[in-house]
């Protein structure tokens, strides 16, 4: 339902204005009215005007944006943590964190740095460890001599290893070795040798798809291979060691100084609210005036409190909410607790207008109302439920999913209970091991029925979106608009009865009567909608005769279920039919979940909502409510 709120009005002296708003900031219910009309401004004080910072105001909010930036910038090189709370003197602490930030903030800035380059080098030493460590066996003892020299290769297209050999000896006249082992992701990891002169002519050449040669550090590069493994995980190791050493000294910076900033941070933000609160403001020569909307129930708490703090100095009036300020109302939304769960679908939609209504509870009504319909099994709205059950034991910290949970347990027990009325269980086995029997009708056998059933439905629906259509037009004062509603709603009875006469020969004596009130209707129609009213009449009939899916979406439910029970029993094995029963039954459960959601969904946000929701309301954003959830 939409939150009745009160226009109000907060005068008090002008030296108590951020003292005021502090308060009001702390109270977190009244959102500032920034769009206040020069009409309502005279009605208070001739000379009001916007209230407007001095020089020195204004620098102190730049100094504010600026600091806050760099602790935001500060923070995010610190690990998350939940700090205590600090009780300081906030406006010093931030002048003394104005002079040492910028220190604290090149020391982490030079850490983060070094870290990332830290990370870089191990990644690096790690690979070439792995390399050398791979190709190690292809070094015999006899070529560790001065006279050669190795290079060690990835081959990345091992079909012109013998064409590379070729290419290599032909351009350096020398004969070249070439050892290979097989390596990781289908590459071959080889190791050239030749004499020291011609290898240092053959690492110039050695580029592009076909090999990489691994670089090593240059104090490395002249160690044998043995021992250019040790010392790669020696340099590791130190590596590792200066970055835990890193980490520790960061950790210490958080602790001793993360929560002081996050104090300061949270501060800023508040008193940032506040200066940029005060454009809202107006003012005289002695008074401030704050307009704002607060919820109507709260008014006279947060009254008493303005009245307390500040010694009778300052006064809350609550104003008249006239016609013209019904498109400024901002909006906010609160349900019972059964429907609250339904909220994850209205809040999909823009935020409805102040004038217009929450649809949630509508939504809580004929959602599960029409999935039950749709689903209309006994087993499978007990497994619906039993899913939603254990959404809500397994994620109950999580409000989506734990909205979810209860939703698909309402909708289950919907399904249960039109399970009883058309008889199934899934499908014909409640008939066949239950002696189930259908207390309304049997929808497979009875299609027709079922048809009337859902266009029921549907004129239930579609009129009750329409009137509340006409109340909503008429609460904004445009009778035409409503009477044109609620003259539609006659409109769709009538017809709705006339065809109900064809169906049913007894009521054949109120088709004359029925016929004269259409003929008085299209006048009527003409006259509050226009020469396009005939028009929007056929609409709505042809919005009630989509809810003919209802029938349809709940007789394919039923046939698939008629399938997989006839099909296990075709197996001729017990557990071969139970296997094949629980698959087409489960399957038949996904589709009977999907199914009437997305269509049950559609009859609300394409049939109804068109007709009842008024778009562009601003939702209700009081002051200070962001920083009390921060």
């Amino acid at each position: 339902m939409i939150v009745r709120m009160a226009k109000i009005a907060v005068i008090g002296p002008k030296e108590l204005l951020l003292d005021v708003l502090a308060a009001i900031e702390q109270m977190g219910l009244l959102q500032i009215d920034q769009e206040s009309s020069p009409e309502q401004l005279r009605e208070l004080a001739p000379a009001l005007q916007s209230v407007t910072l001095d020089t020195g105001a204004l620098a102190q909010r730049l100094q504010y944006e600026e600091l806050r930036h760099k602790i935001e910038a500060l923070l995010a090189y610190l690990p998350s943590a939940t700090g205590r709370e600090y009780y300081l003197d906030n406006a010093g602490i931030a002048r003394f964190l104005a002079e040492v930030i910028d220190k604290h903030l090149d020391n982490l800035r030079s850490l983060d740095q070094e870290l990332r380059q830290l990370d870089q080098s191990r990644k690096e030493l790690a690979e070439a460890q792995q390399f050398l460590e791979a190709i190690s066996p292809l070094f015999a003892a006899e070529k560790q001599t001065t006279l050669l020299d190795h290079i060690g290769v990835s081959i990345r297209d091992r079909k012109a290893l013998a064409e590379l050999k070729r290419r290599l000896e032909q351009e350096t006249g020398q004969p070249i070795s070439i050892d290979t082992v097989e390596g990781a992701e289908g590459r071959l990891l080889g190791v050239i040798t030749a004499e020291q002169e011609v290898a240092n002519l053959l690492r110039k050449k050695l580029s592009g798809n076909l090999m990489l040669e691994h670089a090593l550090p240059q104090e490395l590069a002249i160690l044998p291979v043995s021992e250019k493994i040790v010392a790669l995980a020696e340099k590791q190791s130190e590596l590792a060691e200066r970055r835990h050493r890193i980490q520790a000294e960061v950790a210490t910076f958080s602790q001793r100084w993360q929560g002081i900033y996050r104090h300061v941070r949270n501060w800023l933000m508040v008193q940032l609210t506040l200066l940029n609160a005060t454009a809202s403001v107006y003012q005289s020569t002695m008074c401030f005036f704050i307009f704002g909307w607060i919820p109507e129930d709260a008014v006279g708490c947060f009254s008493r409190k303005l009245h307390a703090e500040f010694a009778g100095k300052v006064t809350v009036e609550e104003k008249e909410i006239l016609v013209r300020d019904l498109d400024r109302v901002p909006t906010s939304l609160h349900n019972p607790a059964y429907f609250q769960p339904f909220e994850i679908f209205s809040r999909l939609l823009p935020v409805p207008r102040y004038s217009s209504c929450d649809l949630t509870p509508y939504i809580g009504v004929f959602f599960p109302l029409f999935f039950g319909m749709m689903l209309g099994d006994v087993g499978y709205g007990l497994i619906v439920s039993g899913l939603g059950l254990a959404l809500l034991c397994r994620w109950r910290h999580r409000k989506l999913v734990r909205d979810a949970g209860k939703i698909m347990v309402v909708c289950g027990v919907y399904a249960m209970i039109f399970g009883l009325l058309y008889g199934e269980f899934l499908g014909a086995l409640g008939a066949a091991w239950l002696g189930l029997k259908p207390l309304l009708l049997a929808r497979h056998d009875t299609i027709l029925p079922m048809v009337y059933f859902s266009l029921a439905a549907g004129v239930v629906h579609i009129s009750l979106a329409l009137l509340l259509g006409g109340l909503s037009a008429r609460r904004k004062k445009e009778p035409r608009e409503a009477a044109f509603k609620f003259v539609s709603i006659l409109f769709i009875l009538c017809v709705s009865l006339l065809g109900a006469t064809y169906i049913l020969p007894v009521a054949g004596l109120w088709q004359q009567p029925l016929l004269t009130g259409l003929f008085i209707l299209a006048p009527a129609l003409l006259l509050t909608g226009g020469l396009l009213a005939p028009l929007e009449a056929i609409k709505h009939l042809g919005n009630i005769i989509s809810y003919a899916r209802i029938m349809a979406i709940g007789l394919t439910s039923v046939l698939l279920a008629y399938v997989a029970n006839h099909l296990a029993g075709m197996t001729g094995s017990i557990w071969l039919g139970v296997i094949i029963g629980i698959l087409l039954h489960g399957f038949n459960v996904l589709l009977g979940i999907f199914a009437p959601t997305v269509h049950a969904l559609r009859l609300h946000y394409v049939e109804f909502f068109s007709k009842t929701m008024e778009k562009g309301g601003r939702a209700f954003s009081p002051l200070g409510k962001k920083n009390n959830q921060s």
